[in-house]
Order: C-alpha cells, then sequence, then structure tokens
C-alpha cells in the first residue's frame, strides 16, 4: 500500500509535499498531522539532507575547497619550518630595501647634479674662451690694419714725397720739425701735382696736427715740403685723431684735431680761451660742411656757437689753449 500523497513534517521544522511516489522539491512552513506510512522519520531526514546537498551545489562546492585547504595547511606543519634567523634576515632585507632605495635614488641625483654643474662650468669656461679669442681677434686684426694704413715719412729739408698709391680718405696728417730757422711749410698735392691744403706754416720747430682731404672727391697724391731742418710726417686714418666728450674742460698747444661727434646739438657753443700766441688762431668744424667758427689773433677768449652736425675741430694756433662746453 502506498503513502497517499500529502504535507509532511520534516527534522528542520518545515513540510514537504509528498506526490504519493517521491519527495517533492515543494516545501511549507507548519506542521502536517503525521508522516507518510512506509517512510520513518530517519528517511525522511536522510533524504532532505541528500536533497539538501542536491540543492546547494554551489555551496557544497566552496565547502570542499575550504576543506581542502585547511587539510593542505594541517599537512604543512609537518615539514621542516624555515629557520628564524633567516626569516628575520629576509625580514630586514625586506624592510631595508624601500631605504636602500632611497639612498640609491638620492645617490643618481647627486651624481646628476655633478654632471650639470660641470656641464655649466664647461660651458661657462668654453664661452669666456670663445669671447677670449675674439677680442684677441679683433684686436689683432685693428693692430694690423692700424700698421697698415699708417705711413711714415722723414727727410731733411725740401723735398717732395710721392706715395705709391693716392690717398682719397679723410686721413690726420702729424708733423714734426726740428732745427731749422726759416719757414717751413708742408701742402699736400693731387695727382696734377695742384696744391690743395696747406699743412704747415711755421719758423723753426714744431709739432702738430692737420687733416688732408677734408671735401668728398679730394685726393692726395704727394706731399711738398719746403725748408730747412729735420722733419718727420705720420699719415693715419681720422678715428686715431684725439677725442673730447665735452664733459671736461681740454687744453692744448700749436695745431690740432679732435673728435667731437655728438658733442654739440643745437644752440651749444664753444668757449675758446688763446694764450702765449702771437698769430693768427682759427678753429674750423668740419662735419656737413666745413665752417669757421673763431678766427682772432693772439691771446683772447670767447664763446662761439658750433653748427650741428660737427665732428671734427680742427685748430691752427702758435700758442696754447683751452676749450670748454657752454
Amino acid at each position: 500500500m502506498s503513502t497517499p500523497a500529502g504535507w509532511y513534517p520534516q527534522p528542520d521544522g518545515q513540510q514537504r509535499y509528498w506526490d504519493g511516489q517521491q519527495w517533492t522539491e515543494n516545501f511549507a512552513p507548519g506542521v502536517s498531522p503525521g508522516t507518510p506510512e512506509g517512510i520513518s522519520s530517519e528517511t525522511a531526514p536522510g533524504a532532505a539532507r541528500k536533497n539538501w546537498f542536491l540543492r546547494h551545489k554551489v555551496l557544497t562546492a566552496i565547502g570542499a575547497v575550504l576543506l581542502l585547504g585547511i587539510f593542505s595547511s594541517l599537512g604543512n606543519l609537518g615539514t621542516k619550518s624555515e629557520p628564524v634567523a633567516d626569516v628575520a634576515t629576509k625580514t630586514v632585507a625586506t624592510s631595508q630595501a624601500p631605504n636602500q632605495s632611497a639612498e640609491d635614488l638620492a645617490a643618481a641625483q647627486a651624481a646628476d647634479k655633478v654632471a650639470a654643474d660641470k656641464a655649466a662650468a664647461d660651458k661657462v669656461a668654453s664661452d669666456k674662451a670663445a669671447a677670449d679669442k675674439a677680442a684677441a681677434d679683433k684686436a689683432s686684426a685693428a693692430a694690423a690694419a692700424k700698421k697698415a694704413a699708417v705711413l711714415s715719412f722723414s727727410g731733411k729739408g725740401s723735398d717732395v714725397v710721392k706715395f705709391k698709391k693716392p690717398i682719397s680718405d679723410t686721413m690726420l696728417v702729424t708733423t714734426t720739425w726740428t732745427g731749422g730757422d726759416s719757414n717751413n711749410t708742408i701742402y699736400s698735392l693731387d695727382g696734377s701735382g695742384k696744391e690743395t691744403d696747406l699743412l704747415v706754416n711755421t719758423i723753426g720747430s714744431y709739432h702738430g696736427s692737420s687733416i688732408i682731404n677734408k671735401s668728398e672727391g679730394e685726393t692726395t697724391a704727394a706731399f711738398k715740403v719746403e725748408g730747412n731742418g729735420s722733419w718727420k710726417v705720420t699719415v693715419k686714418p681720422i678715428a686715431q685723431a684725439n677725442r673730447w666728450d665735452g664733459t671736461k674742460p681740454l687744453s692744448g698747444a700749436g695745431d690740432g684735431v679732435i673728435i667731437v661727434k655728438d658733442v654739440f646739438t643745437g644752440l651749444d657753443s664753444l668757449k675758446f680761451t688763446s694764450t702765449h700766441a702771437e698769430g693768427n688762431i682759427t678753429v674750423y668744424g668740419l662735419g656737413n660742411n666745413e665752417d669757421l667758427i673763431v678766427n682772432d689773433i693772439a691771446n683772447f677768449s670767447g664763446k662761439y656757437l658750433v653748427p650741428e652736425g660737427v665732428v671734427l675741430l680742427q685748430i691752427s694756433s702758435d700758442g696754447r689753449w683751452n676749450l670748454s662746453k657752454v
């Protein structure tokens, strides 16, 4: 006789449905009046347990893995353990590793700084060496140009000094004459032998400077020297003349040439004082034009307007002079 279908109590306090042949997966809370005939109370729990594992396959698998891990750990307890000293050593090494890395990083950064500082110092030294070489080359070139541009002639008594090549640039001519008691003169001559400028006109000893080729298009091919005694004439670029910036008074004697570029503008005037002189005293301003600024005799003092654009002053005097900007 088969047990009729119905709800029957389970060990966990729930009810489960018996379909007349077997237990179903249908559960319900509460307690019903009995247990199916032919099914013992032991059978129902066992069946319930069996069916619980079937219903909870994922949990069953997880439990198996956990048990396997526990058994594996228990097995390892029986193996030879690592010496305490080795463990301590590894622990110290592990704890020191970050510090060692920091030290290595600091050392690398220090090395990089030393290298960078050396590179910077090398660059400074290299730049200085290059600048020094450039300055030396410039000075050498200037000295060579100066030497090449300077012409020097000397003699005694009257003579005609011919240049190997006519000069067309504005040049500074400095003359020194010693001995002799006659009138001594030097004229510049162009290529046809025509006198262009009276450079020296003195009696006896003399030292002074003048200019050749003051106007555009002029050329000088020779000097005509007349007088007695010994003389020496030097021809230099006009840039080698004395310079005056106008900030302080300037004194001199005899004939002279002075560079005054950018000193006089607008209504700026020149105060000129002549002493220990006997002859005619003149001051010419050279720039855009040739302007006569001072023209007087012997000893005097006065203020004279300087035309704008004057870059050179040419002084002719047989005494001493003093000039200042006012």
